[in-house]
């Protein structure tokens, strides 16, 4: 099934910045005066953290209203 024409735009995006933001995080950032090198990886894990966070929340949200409801468009 293909996606819309803003799910293509937004997946072409998103690719895109990760392209772009990983090299700037990873390669170009300054060193921290006090964890050097180690500091960077910060700047990955993190927002690797929050995505996970809200794909927790976002199933455990359309878990609750499947058990709730017994409707299929929420499993």
């Amino acid at each position: 099934m293909r996606g819309s024409r803003l799910e293509r735009a937004v997946g072409i995006a998103s690719g895109t910045a990760a392209a772009v933001a990983l090299p700037l995080a990873l390669v170009i950032a300054p060193h921290d005066a006090y964890q050097g090198d180690a500091q960077r990886l910060m700047y990955v894990h993190v927002p690797a953290a929050w995505a996970a966070y809200l794909s927790f929340a976002v199933v455990a949200v359309a878990s609750a209203a499947y058990l709730i409801r017994r409707d299929l468009r929420y499993d």
